[in-house]
């Protein structure tokens, strides 16, 4: 498999998480966007839902959200798709960045944007262990203090 191929079969999964989430969410007034850019130009973020014309997710939302997402605040919600590889510290990394760059270009308080990683792989046990002691959830990024701490 070419370089070309391999980033077109990443691509088609994000493509396939933003649909369901498009499918589902969109009737209950969630806008969805796939391929989303955090900034001008490069990187993308994969999946990123936003609440529209209300200060709290409705019932009906939070029935359709997955865990991690439905008891949120934040109107903004960035996901970061890992299918084919577990979480560690570069995929932390990589969500906070995108995270940094979107609060910026959004001009959006921190509260307002929720950050969650979804990978299809289970973290290697010492990682898991090493992250969590740190004080942080493993499924939800909610402090970039803590995870930054905990990773220098």
């Amino acid at each position: 498999m070419n370089a070309n191929e391999t980033d077109t079969r990443y691509n088609l999964w994000h493509k396939l998480l933003g649909k369901i989430f498009e499918e589902l969410l969109t009737p209950v007034n969630i806008t969805v966007k796939t391929g989303f850019p955090v900034m001008a130009g490069s990187p993308e973020a994969d999946v990123l839902l936003i609440r529209r014309n209300q200060q709290r997710w409705t019932e009906a939302q939070r029935n359709l959200l997955p865990d991690g997402i439905r008891d949120t605040q934040a109107d903004h919600v960035l996901i970061e798709f890992k299918y084919s590889e577990s979480v560690n510290q570069d995929v932390l990394f990589q969500a906070l960045s995108y995270r940094h760059l979107y609060l910026k270009a959004q001009k959006l308080k921190p509260e307002r944007l929720h950050t969650v990683i979804i990978s299809s792989k289970t973290p290697f046990q010492q990682f898991r262990m090493d992250f969590v002691s740190g004080g942080a959830k493993m499924y939800q990024i909610g402090r970039v203090e803590n995870v930054r701490q905990k990773l220098e």
